[in-house]
Parts: structure tokens; sequence; C-alpha cells
């Protein structure tokens, strides 16, 4: 299997433009507080997780939290362990 490194920044640009179209309606779809209604133990869907663990990043690029927090999303495994994680790192989001 022959691996192509003239990619550009194709990659990088498919993440990007993806961000661009985000608007906050998408956190209702990706994230909707439907698929926190379970019991803590119940497994995190994973676009949800995904959702979450880039939030985390974007809040450790944009307002320098410590690395260790983006660590800690991608442990996340239940809808508990993400709700102990937002309740810890909600009240560090810097008000609009």
């Amino acid at each position: 299997m022959e691996i192509k490194l003239d990619r550009g920044i194709k990659d990088e640009g498919f993440v990007s433009r993806a961000l661009e179209i985000a608007d906050h309606g998408c956190g209702r779809w990706v994230a909707n507080q439907s698929c926190f209604n379970h019991p803590a133990r119940h497994p995190l869907e994973p676009m949800v997780k995904a959702a979450i663990v880039t939030a985390v990043a974007i809040y450790v690029e944009k307002f320098r939290w410590p690395e260790e927090e983006l660590a800690s999303a991608l442990a996340i495994v239940t809808v508990g362990d993400a709700q102990v994680l937002i309740d810890r790192l909600f009240p560090n989001i810097p008000k609009p």
C-alpha cells in the first residue's frame, strides 16, 4: 500500500470547513440533551463523545486550558463521566 504524502492541507481543510459551517444550532443535534437523559452508567454515544472532545479541544486551544483536560475528555465512557466533566469545566467557559 502506497501512502500519498502530497495532500497539502486537505485533511486540515476538511475539519476547518466543517467548523466554519457549524453554528449554535448544531449543538442541538450533535449532542442533544436527550443523549444525557440516561442513567449515569449508560454508555455515551460515540457522536456525543466526539462532540465533547472537540469542544474541550477548542477550549484548550482558545482559552489555554490545561492539556490534561483534553485527556480527561478522551477518557469519558459513560453519560455520568460526561456529566461530571461538563459540570467541572462549564464554569470555566468565558462569557460571550
